[in-house]
């Protein structure tokens, strides 16, 4: 819900490395800056305006945005934790 809330802007970083893929980082980095400014001045979700510059396709934008993914290992040192814990 809180992804949600914030419409997509806090999944921005997943999303410049994907587009990095193509056009390198620093290009990347701009192209993500002026879609985010534009969304935000515009009202829009960040992965619509994404969409609609043509930056990602439909699948790269939801695979890089998945928040599964940006969870990394957290949640095996989570599972290390709670097995050496007590309870």
């Amino acid at each position: 819900a809180n992804l949600e809330a914030r419409r997509g802007f806090l999944l921005s970083e997943p999303m410049m490395r994907a587009l990095s893929d193509r056009i390198g980082k620093h290009a990347a980095h701009e192209a993500m800056y002026d879609t985010a400014m534009a969304a935000i001045a515009e009202g829009v979700d960040l992965r619509e305006a994404v969409a609609a510059r043509g930056l990602l396709t439909q699948d790269q934008i939801e695979t890089a945005t998945d928040p599964h993914a940006a969870l990394g290992a957290a949640t095996t040192f989570v599972d290390r934790v709670l097995a050496r814990s007590d309870g």
